[in-house]
């Protein structure tokens, strides 16, 4: 996971893969993730290190796209396949978990803690 300047500092994989996979717009796009993944991620070693939790961010943003978009359901198990078969996973517990989720995004984890919250004024 390589950083820039000005590039924002990410604490898990999952948010990292979503914000290099989103376009110009803030849609989604399954087939960048699974291309940074392939390349990028087996270049450098850190696909194996992806979480559960990462890959249910990325099913969870996902599924807020295609529901957003009304994306076909073939065109959906078609990508849920290439995505299962990039990080070496069984497609049937990727669309299982994908299926389970709500259409939803999960809120990115904050890269600092926020003091405000804490009751300083």
């Amino acid at each position: 996971m390589s950083t820039t300047y000005g590039t924002p500092r990410f604490r898990n994989l999952g948010d990292w893969l979503i914000w290099r996979s989103e376009g110009i717009l803030g849609d989604f796009r399954m087939p960048a993730c699974m291309a940074i993944i392939s390349n990028e991620g087996v270049r450098d070693g850190w696909i194996y290190r992806l979480t559960d939790d990462d890959i249910t961010r990325i099913l969870a943003r996902y599924k807020e796209h295609v529901n957003f978009w009304n994306i076909a359901i073939e065109i959906i198990r078609s990508e849920l396949n290439v995505f299962a078969n990039a990080i070496h996973k069984d497609y049937y517990t990727i669309a299982s978990k994908f299926d389970n989720l709500q259409p939803k995004r999960i809120p990115r984890e904050p890269t600092q803690p926020d003091f405000r919250r804490r009751g300083a004024r």
